[in-house]
């Protein structure tokens, strides 16, 4: 929205390329309303009764949303595992994870008033500027108690579906002691070592991300 300030009223406005924004002037004609319909650049032209104008260049975006790893482990229950056996199965699991320590995932809403899906790119550690690009989808789960969230976020790695439950994540500030609330994507991966370690229960990685926006 752009409210109008100036000229003698009676105010048009155009824009040069209606598929990216579309232009309305309000009924008091006091304000413009923008609505994206595509990205891309765009000229806006308000004009008055006079044929005073004023030129407005605007770019449209897609909303990105950034999730930084800060933090990441793996859990790995069993009452008969050994512990070199735990140890083999942490080591492993850390090996699936997609980005490292630093890493990020990067999700763009490319659907038009879907905030639950679209392109990704995933970036392996703090260093890598390309990142791999791929698809992403937020799904609700229903109520849960042990998914707070009750949500999941999934990305196609490798032709393969890996889905990660939200879970919320609080740890202590280091200055105040007062908690602070971040996200934690989880993945289960019991499945994978039942085979070769018939005596785990559950085995998932937990990675800790901040500047998370779902």
């Amino acid at each position: 929205m752009i409210s109008i300030v100036g000229g003698d009223g009676n105010y048009t406005a155009s824009c040069d390329k209606p598929s990216v924004l579309d232009v309305e002037v309000s009924d008091d004609m006091k304000e413009i309303y923008l609505t994206v319909k595509s990205i891309g650049e765009a000229t806006i032209t308000i004009t008055d009764q006079s044929n005073n104008s004023y030129t407005l260049y605007a770019t449209t975006i897609y909303i990105k949303t950034q999730l930084v790893i800060e933090e990441q482990s793996v859990v790995v229950i069993g009452d008969k595992l050994t512990l070199a056996q735990k140890k083999e199965i942490e080591e492993k699991a850390m090996l699936t994870l997609p980005a490292k320590e630093g890493g990020r995932y990067v999700l763009i809403y490319t659907n038009e008033g879907d905030y639950n899906k679209g392109q990704a790119f995933i970036y392996a550690d703090k260093n890598d500027q390309q990142g791999v690009e791929t698809i992403f989808e937020i799904k609700e789960i229903g109520d849960s108690e042990s998914l707070p969230l009750n949500k999941t976020l999934s990305f196609i790695i490798e032709g393969t579906q890996r889905e990660f439950a939200l879970m919320k994540y609080n740890y202590p500030s280091a200055r105040t002691g007062d908690l602070f609330v971040s996200i934690s994507l989880n993945e289960l991966l019991t499945n994978q070592f039942k085979t070769d370690y018939p005596n785990v229960e559950f085995v998932y990685t937990q990675q800790r991300i901040t500047k998370a926006e779902l």
